[in-house]
């Protein structure tokens, strides 16, 4: 896969992995946790140690974790939320895997502390009140070493490590599923985070129609997921197209069927279509979705005549809608700039705006100030990991560079994303400047299927508003 490895010119090679992102990792703020502070000074009163530590875990198991308590400081968009780890007599070292919050190129910054003569691991963060993210949590036992980190220029090394691990927090039943074989992370949501929506609360609502179909596209035969939604089920009837990227994670392991029911019997969306392939396998994916250039002709050229002859929905831009993550959301902002008598509508999450094609420099012509990634674009806000340099791209770069075709898109991005923040921002700014209806949503999480579920939703009820029913 044509890849820009620090997202700056240099040699491009194929990928097969995650790039390493650019730009320095800036640490999220740690505190004592309140909760941790009132056991300890419990058990520093000497007398029933034992009872004062079992009835911690027994409130904690009630409560689920992590804990969530007000910030000391006193801000109320604040929160001191504080990860628990029961370890065991061999348990010698902890790390926590929050989503983006921890420096993959160091394994202490993901270190729990140990309270003395306890069983006991914790660690606090203070976090924004609508921080919505995963987690994972990999004891390691009988003096084990921390994991090395990778080479430069790779992410895997600790990453890798974690994912394959770290185990999900057994106090918190909230979890947030994985393919291709991965453990299932937990799942956490602030006060203020934005609410997912679920299966339709009123009993006895239709559902949707699911199917699974096996397709060759691309030259890789694959499962095609397609949904109707209740009460069309005949050709012609949904309002439009739906083409989302990375199928048998939305579907199997994201039940989007169900999403899509409780947004229709909410009234936040129309009655849509939508067709989902599959990503097959890691590398299948990172091949097809990291050369949008090569793949993407053939896998829309096979499913959109697909979806006209299934589910009876017209091709025509202005009711067709593509949206991705990561990759996915590249690809999505890739096919509506090469294939715009197709794509009228883009929703691209997390976009993996490092990249450009072999031999092209990742930057951008000079902003308004005479240089790249200038200010009045994408210098603008203190997300952590963003500066201006960061903010230049090849992705702006082309939709400047091609006149406005009536395409809306939505852009959205994590708050701790680091350099892709200040890419989302300038390419925002970019197509306004270019007569584009464009907007930006940042969500305060990582790089997480966790928040894309809750932007999927607002970016569907958004870009289809002005659908209606046919």
């Amino acid at each position: 896969m044509p890849a820009d490895r620090a997202s700056t010119g240099g040699t491009r090679q194929r990928l097969d992995r995650p790039p390493r992102h650019a730009g320095p990792w800036r640490p999220v703020e740690t505190l004592p946790s309140p909760a941790v502070a009132r056991l300890a000074a419990a058990l520093a009163e000497g007398a029933g140690r034992a009872a004062a530590l079992e009835d911690f875990w027994c409130a904690a198991r009630r409560a689920g974790t992590p804990l969530v308590e007000p910030d000391p400081r006193g801000d109320p968009g604040r929160r001191a939320v504080t990860f628990l780890w029961r370890g065991g007599r061999d348990t010698t070292d902890v790390l926590l895997a929050v989503n983006r919050l921890y420096d993959r190129a160091d394994p202490a910054s993901a270190r729990m502390r140990h309270l003395p003569g306890t069983d006991l691991w914790h660690l606090c963060y203070r976090l924004r009140a609508d921080h919505l993210g995963s987690y994972r949590i990999a004891p390691l036992s009988h003096g084990e070493p921390l994991p090395t980190t990778a080479p430069t220029g790779e992410a895997m090394g600790l990453r890798g490590w974690l994912d394959r691990r770290g185990t999900r927090d057994p106090l918190n039943p909230r979890t947030l599923t994985t393919r291709w074989g991965g453990a299932p992370s937990s799942l956490f949501a602030l006060p203020h985070a934005p609410r997912t929506p679920g299966p339709p609360v009123r009993p006895h609502t239709p559902a949707g129609a699911v199917r699974r179909h096996r397709l060759t596209l691309a030259g890789a035969a694959r499962e095609v997921w397609s949904y109707l939604p209740p009460g069309h089920p005949g050709p012609g009837a949904a309002a439009g197209l739906v083409l989302l990227f990375d199928g048998d994670m939305w579907f199997p392991h994201l039940r989007l069927g169900e999403l899509l029911d409780g947004l229709l019997a909410e009234g936040r969306i129309p009655p849509l279509a939508v067709l989902a392939p599959s990503a097959v396998d890691t590398a299948t994916r990172f091949r097809e979705l990291g050369e949008p250039q090569r793949y993407l002709p053939q896998l829309t050229e096979g499913l959109l005549p697909f979806a006209a002859r299934t589910l009876g929905v017209p091709a025509g831009p202005e009711r067709t809608l593509v949206a991705g993550q990561s990759l996915g959301g590249l690809a999505a902002l890739y096919a509506a700039l090469t294939l715009p008598g197709r794509f009228g509508h883009v929703l691209a999450q997390s976009s993996s705006l490092w990249w450009a094609p072999p031999d092209e420099p990742g930057q951008e012509p000079p902003g308004p100030s005479g240089r790249a990634g200038a200010p009045g674009a994408a210098g603008r806000g203190g997300t952590p990991g963003a500066d201006e340099a960061e903010g230049a791209s090849w992705m702006s770069a082309q939709w400047a560079a091609v006149p406005p075709r009536g395409t809306r898109l939505r852009l959205q991005v994590g708050r701790y994303e680091g350099p892709m923040v200040a890419q989302a921002r300038r390419l925002r700014d970019v197509l306004r400047q270019g007569g584009y209806e464009a907007e930006l949503t940042v969500y305060t999480g990582g790089h997480d299927y966790a928040w894309w579920s809750a932007g999927l939703a607002r970016g569907l009820a958004d870009l289809t508003a002005r659908w209606a029913a046919r």
